[in-house]
């Protein structure tokens, strides 16, 4: 059988272009779609990134406040040990009350004491001069040896025989607290109304001891109460 086509060569030439127009519009639409589709990727990856890096500068400022509050925590370690140093430089580690409280309970009850006096070395704290000494020497040569400061104590008193006054000074000659116990006088005072032995002791307190009052006994007991450290 015998086709006639009677459409011109112009309709085939205009439906040819349709076509590829159609064809490059969806080419054109994919490569939208994918270039829209990259940038919601691209945007939340950098919102995430953005995020993290807002984290790491909160931890980093966090970070810094924790290390500034460390530095002063130091400084103000530092500070009160210098002031702990100073407060043991300066305090004596027995007071005066407390040997006046030995004393008193070492002394026979027939005794009695008329005046009392008690002189302490000044303590003073170590001058940087000397803490540069000292470190100039180094540690292989050995420091000075520091007197060790001592409370001198002085009492006048009245003891009604020799037998309670010589009691009294064997008592605190073998006391860890005292050393160096000795009596300057004893003599016989007769007042009219009373015979009695006046004397004056002189003894002496070492401030290396640490003083511990004993529990239990009226009278303190020889044992634990003055210790050398």
């Amino acid at each position: 059988m015998l086709e006639i086509n009677f459409l011109p060569a112009s309709f085939y030439k205009a439906q040819q272009r349709r076509r590829q127009a159609w064809r490059h519009g969806f080419v054109i639409a994919m490569v939208g779609i994918c270039v829209i589709g990259y940038g919601l990727w691209g945007g939340q990856g950098v919102y995430s990134l953005r995020r993290e890096v807002e984290q790491l500068e909160a931890e980093v400022a966090m970070s810094r406040v924790l290390v500034t509050e460390v530095e002063n925590l130091n400084r103000q370690r530092q500070r009160y040990m210098q002031q702990l140093s100073l407060e043991r430089e300066l305090v004596t580690p027995v007071m005066q009350s407390q040997v006046l409280s030995t004393i008193s309970g070492l002394m026979p009850a027939p005794m009695a004491l008329r005046e009392i006096m008690m002189v302490c070395d000044s303590p003073r704290p170590i001058t940087a001069a000397e803490q540069a000494k000292v470190a100039k020497q180094g540690k292989n040569n050995k420091p000075e040896p520091k007197a060790i400061p001592v409370i001198h104590v002085q009492m006048e008193g009245l003891s009604p025989s020799d037998a309670e006054l010589a009691d009294f000074v064997d008592v605190m000659s073998q006391h860890p607290l005292f050393s160096d116990v000795k009596m300057d006088y004893s003599r016989v005072r007769d007042t009219g109304r009373i015979l009695a032995h006046e004397f004056r002791l002189e003894v002496k307190v070492r401030l290396d001891r640490d003083y511990r009052p004993a529990r239990e006994a009226p009278r303190a007991s020889l044992e634990e109460v003055a210790h050398v450290y």
